[in-house]
């Protein structure tokens, strides 16, 4: 996994781009992977759907499988 994320990462960010500093490569790194490779690309994992979309579905099943929470008492 680590070395599908290095590759896309390579081709898609660091071979298109000059940095002016490490500090701009690092930013756009962290973009890039917080902003589309987490959240939107698919996996093949999780039935080829992204981790939003994967939440958007399994959420509201799994909020009916949790024990139901009551408040605590005041102490």
């Amino acid at each position: 996994m680590a070395e599908s994320f290095a590759a896309t990462l390579e081709c898609e960010l660091i071979e298109q781009e000059l940095f002016s500093d490490r500090s701009e490569a690092r930013l756009m790194v962290f973009i890039c992977r917080e902003g589309f490779y987490n959240p939107h690309r698919r996996h093949s994992t999780i039935d080829y759907h992204s981790p939003m979309t994967y939440e958007k579905i399994h959420a509201p099943q799994e909020q009916t499988l949790l024990p139901e929470r009551r408040p605590l008492a005041a102490v």
